[in-house]
């Protein structure tokens, strides 16, 4: 057993073990207050783990991590984020500018493993910063002290991620999600809180936020195109437009004008526009949309338990309200800005699907939709919990025992995952470290197409991603056979892959690399791909004279 396992095991037992020790030393709390004290320690530590786990031990993607930050990591090497179809190497960015220029930071210290971890880091911090900012956020006429409440709903939040593969996929990986949710999510808030239509300087704020999520990642256009002006017409811009209007109109200009001036323009339109419209669908009836539709639902019975039962509580608390006797301190139906997020989701359902059912897609393309819904329901149920230390007849203790108890459930199942993973105990950056050690022994002529980021940091050449081919040649845009030999390593003697990563090597380097027959080399693990160049056919596999020539740097050559 590793010490990491140790630790597991003892911060887990020893934080469920001081419960009872709590639960009595609060009993001038009421029992819900006192019960949800007891299980928080064990929860902290639950969530805290899986922090930690999904960074460094586990990843839903493994090598894709590093394959997409390369792009990141390549501007620093002086190449573009973004080439026509015929020039540059093929990196697999069809997403906005804003969500690689996110995880630079992660690109400026350490070798290649380093980076992958500090760029997932980013990912966490891009996804529940603007939830912690929500959940944990105090209220007007609230203490400052964090109130018992809004912690164990940011909690519910952390293990709603982790029951849900498409939102773990999206805050744990690298990916433009985590930044493209963020934004997205900032824009809301900022349009709500801001006081939406009765203040132009909030609105213009909130539609410049929600332009760059969509520079971040295409699929929240609804939130910029239908629910933030929607709302701010509903809270009354339509009485003055042009206030409104205009202001956002000229930022929003500003911004993408200054996009289009930083990043060549028709390598741009192409990479994010021509190739992600060229996806083809892998459905073939209409009836399969709603496949993806009753797997969400499987997966997240969850989330809709608290919500269809945040949705009766809060219409029960309203027409209490609204009863005849004593005054009481209940929210009505509309109140917060729960609504706000769940129509944003609703309003992504029919564009996440659309983006879920092309060739390539994964699940995290339904985060955009899960992500708002989960944010509405958490803020649908806030106002039951009241103030911490509040008399029954001003909060609903029930909804505090549902959720303290969906919380354990949750933690309970996600302690096992983590106890699983940690017996492997085998990181994304892992792989990373492997190639990059291989490559910095066998210099120009080892490519390993599922690692452009080991090259860059060992060679500082960025060399065409494998998945990159496939992206352009299912789109109808594969590279010539010039182009391609233009930016793979000048000797390419061996071909390498990832354990679980050679699916796809007959559509993207071994199209080209003809005479590679599948070979075991020393130097890497078992599991490893590898496809030696034949000595017969060594002048034959790759091009020579021009073509391989000019296999060499941007500055040098573009």
């Amino acid at each position: 057993m590793s010490i990491t396992q140790v630790l597991f095991t003892l911060t887990i037992l020893v934080s469920a073990g001081i419960g009872p020790w709590l639960y009595r030393a609060s009993a001038d709390r009421p029992v819900w207050e006192r019960l949800a004290i007891a299980v928080l320690p064990f929860l902290l530590c639950t969530v805290a783990w899986h922090w930690v786990v999904s960074i460094v031990f586990h990843s839903i993607t493994g090598f894709w991590n590093g394959a997409r930050l390369a792009p990141a990591m390549g501007l620093m090497y002086g190449y573009r984020l973004y080439y026509p179809a015929d020039e540059g190497p093929l990196n697999g960015w069809i997403y906005g500018p804003i969500a690689a220029l996110a995880y630079l930071p992660a690109v400026l210290v350490g070798n290649s493993a380093v980076k992958i971890i500090i760029a997932r880091v980013l990912s966490l911090i891009y996804y529940y910063a603007p939830a912690a900012w929500l959940l944990l956020g105090r209220e007007e006429g609230e203490s400052r002290r964090p109130q018992l409440g809004r912690v164990l709903l940011f909690i519910t939040f952390v293990l709603l991620t982790t029951h849900s593969r498409a939102l773990r996929y999206s805050s744990t990986e690298v990916h433009a999600d985590a930044p493209a949710l963020g934004l997205a999510a900032l824009a809301i808030v900022v349009m709500i809180r801001g006081g939406g239509g009765s203040n132009p300087r909030a609105c213009t704020i909130s539609l410049m936020l929600a332009l760059l999520a969509v520079w971040a990642k295409q699929l929240t256009v609804p939130l910029l195109l239908l629910v933030l002006p929607a709302y701010a017409l509903a809270t009354g811009a339509y009485r003055s437009p042009m206030r409104f209007v205009v202001p956002a109109f000229v930022g929003g200009l500003a911004i993408t004008l200054a996009i289009l001036a930083s990043f060549e323009p028709r390598g741009l339109l192409f990479n994010v526009f021509s190739i992600p419209s060229r996806h083809p669908f892998r459905i073939t009836a209409v009836v399969d949309y709603v496949y993806p539709m009753v797997v969400l639902q499987q997966k997240h019975t969850p989330l809709l338990i608290l919500l269809i039962v945040g949705i009766l509580a809060r219409l029960t608390a309203a027409a209490e309200r609204e009863g005849p006797g004593e005054a009481r301190a209940r929210p009505s139906f509309l109140e917060g800005d729960w609504l706000v997020f769940v129509a944003s989701g609703l309003t992504e359902v029919p564009f996440s699907v659309a983006a879920y059912s092309m060739v390539g897609a994964d699940e995290n393309s339904m985060s955009f939709f899960v992500y708002f819904m989960t944010l509405g329901t958490l803020l649908l149920l806030k106002p039951l919990l009241g103030a911490e230390g509040t008399r029954p007849r001003e909060t609903t203790p029930w909804v505090w025992l549902l959720i303290i108890g969906l919380n354990l459930l949750l933690a309970s199942v996600e302690d096992e995952t983590m106890g699983i993973v940690l017996v492997d105990s085998k990181g994304a950056w892992e792989e990373s470290l492997i190639a990059e050690q291989f490559i910095r022994e066998h210099r120009g002529e080892a490519y390993f197409p599922w690692n452009p980021q080991c090259h860059l940091q060992v060679e500082g050449k960025y060399y065409h991603f494998e998945d990159a081919i496939y992206d352009r040649t299912v789109s109808g845009f594969p590279p010539s056979r010039e182009h391609y030999f233009r930016y793979i390593p000048p000797n390419t003697r061996l071909v390498c892959y990832p354990p679980n990563s050679v699916g796809v090597a007959p559509i993207g380097a071994l199209h080209y690399l003809k005479g590679f027959k599948q070979t075991k080399v020393a130097g890497l693990p078992g599991g490893w791909g590898c496809f030696e160049r034949a000595p017969r056919d060594k002048e034959s596999a790759l091009p020579t004279g021009p073509e391989q020539s000019s296999v060499q740097r941007p500055e040098e050559g573009e």
